[in-house]
């Protein structure tokens, strides 16, 4: 894992290393149980764990999303370089260490959603080169550890960054390769891939497929939302709900927006369908 070394090494810089490293560890006493994810920070560090268990996958897991909710919060100029020291300290130490094939190709896996995680932080910031280094690192991590979820993810992350600088065929391109990675793919993904789909061909001056695409990732997303609503009590889902159904009256002889409605109107007070 040379390769991911010296690419988080060459994002964080030498001057910041120290530095970056303090803060990381501040970020990890945010997790749950911290003491224990410290110290395994600190064990890859010093390069003594020569052997890994799923505790440390767990380690990574839980760091990446606690930098996700940073950059959530604060953006990606703060998360990112947190990011890079954390894939430099621990991640690669524990790529390089021994383990069971189960717990080795975990890892990889976790690895990967970290560097697609970084990469989408340096598309935030306009640093697109080093963006699509952290995304061929995270697909090749999620092809190596079969991780099809992470790897049609990234690939629609390269999508939206192919959109970004105005190279719509390649986007198209990337949006149905992610969606073919993913065959078995649940409605939320489905959705979340679709939506990318429409992006993508609307960059490409193909309104017919834009269309095509839109109304399948709506209709998915609309349908989540009616599964929830009978658990939800909230003004602002009430409030979402009334705004679908202007949204579908005037399209009320397509098949799918009048499936959709029917099914609302057994769902959603009355009171929010006559309004």
């Amino acid at each position: 894992m040379e390769g991911l070394l010296d690419l988080g090494r060459q994002d964080m810089g030498p001057s910041r290393r120290s530095v970056l490293s303090v803060a990381l560890f501040s970020v990890a006493l945010t997790v749950p149980e911290w003491p224990d994810v410290v110290g395994r920070m600190e064990t890859a560090q010093r390069g003594t764990r020569t052997r890994i268990g799923m505790s440390d996958v767990h380690t990574v897991s839980a760091m990446t999303e606690q930098l996700s909710s940073m950059d959530d919060q604060f953006g990606g100029r703060a998360a990112r370089p947190l990011a890079a020291t954390f894939l430099v300290n621990t991640v690669a130490p524990f790529l390089r260490a021994d383990g069971p094939e189960g717990v080795r190709k975990a890892m990889m896996s976790a690895a990967s959603d970290l560097c697609c995680l970084t990469g989408y932080m340096a598309v935030d910031e306009g640093l697109h080169g080093l963006a699509q280094r952290y995304y061929l690192k995270a697909l090749e991590l999620a092809g190596a550890s079969e991780d099809h979820l992470t790897y049609c993810t990234t690939l629609r992350g390269t999508s939206v960054q192919a959109v970004d600088l105005g190279q719509g065929p390649l986007a198209k391109r990337l949006a149905d390769a992610a969606a073919a990675s993913s065959p078995q793919a649940g409605p939320r993904m489905r959705a979340f891939l679709a939506g990318q789909q429409a992006h993508a061909a609307a960059q490409t001056g193909d309104r017919r497929s834009a269309l095509m695409y839109l109304q399948e990732a709506a209709r998915q997303t609309w349908g989540l939302a009616l599964d929830d609503y009978p658990l939800v009590d909230s003004g602002r889902i009430d409030k979402r709900m009334t705004d679908m159904f202007k949204l579908i009256r005037p399209h009320i002889r397509n098949h799918a927006a009048q499936a959709l409605y029917e099914r609302a109107r057994e769902v959603v007070r009355p009171e929010l369908i006559a309004v």
